[in-house]
């Protein structure tokens, strides 16, 4: 991570971060228009690259509506060593 002193879990980012805007063009179409990015404290731009987490923890949809958080889980029990 490029933050000194944080820790990430979770599954291999995409590097999809653009935020956008989508307007209907029409014939079932519609067209998004990027309209911000999201940049590190030293200016990184992380669209198309992702972010490598320190541990890979893939997100289970089986598991949340269970109440559990693999990512977060994973994240506690590295952080409590």
């Amino acid at each position: 991570m490029s933050i000194p002193g944080s820790f990430l879990a979770s599954a291999e980012a995409a590097g999809r971060l653009l935020g956008g805007s989508g307007f209907k063009v029409g014939h079932g179409y519609t067209l998004m228009i990027p309209v911000g990015c999201y940049l590190s404290w030293e200016g990184k731009r992380y669209e198309g690259d992702g972010i490598e987490p320190d541990v890979v923890v893939d997100w289970s949809a089986e598991a949340v509506p269970h109440g559990i958080d693999s990512q977060l889980q994973e994240a506690i029990r590295t952080v409590g060593r």
